[in-house]
């Protein structure tokens, strides 16, 4: 099943450079699993999941309830997520849930936290986390009435899931050759 999947989501992804990567961008989706998540991208009708991403689906990663964590596209492939300036450039991870209601399971939390500093250090430079509508037109956030459009959520606390992955980046680097330390940001 699971390659079926991959398979189906890799046919039209584009292909992006690794350098470009600036973000880890953080979601909210529905469905409880990988599988209901990608059911939600098939639907392509005006205002679907879908239609938003051309039936594509979005996430590098899908993080459920109980803290299991499935790569869905490989890094390398772009992933339609989020605003146009961040596809290119951020790494997408969803966390099944809506965190305008509810927080995340506290196994999904520290999932998700886990991910995050994983994915911070394998790159040259500390990726930025940011939630899919911070670098957004705050003011038109605001002013929506679609409630929808905030993501990942208030109950998502992303300056929380930050300290803990820099904490949790902190004791990665203890052990890491001196370059790690520099690419969580410590002076060597």
């Amino acid at each position: 099943m699971q390659s079926v999947i991959s398979q189906m989501l890799l046919a039209r992804h584009k292909l992006r450079k690794i350098d470009a990567l600036k973000y880890i961008v953080i979601h909210r989706t529905l469905g409880e699993t990988v599988e209901e998540s990608l059911a939600e991208f098939c639907k392509t009708e005006k205002y679907d999941a879908g239609w938003y991403t051309g039936g594509l689906y979005p996430y590098h990663f899908f993080v459920d309830p109980v803290g299991v964590v499935t790569q869905c596209l490989p890094i390398s492939r772009i992933g339609p997520a989020a605003l146009r300036t961040l596809n290119e450039t951020g790494i997408h991870v969803a966390a099944a849930g809506d965190f305008r209601k509810r927080p995340p399971t506290p196994p999904q939390e520290a999932a998700l936290t886990e991910l995050v500093a994983s994915l911070s250090t394998c790159y040259n430079d500390v990726l930025d986390i940011i939630g899919h509508t911070e670098r957004a037109n705050l003011a038109a956030l605001k002013n929506s009435k679609d409630p929808s459009k905030v993501c990942p959520g208030k109950f998502l606390d992303l300056v929380k899931l930050r300290w803990d992955v820099y904490r949790n980046l902190s004791n990665l680097c203890e052990l890491a050759p001196s370059d790690g330390l520099r690419r969580a940001g410590i002076v060597v």
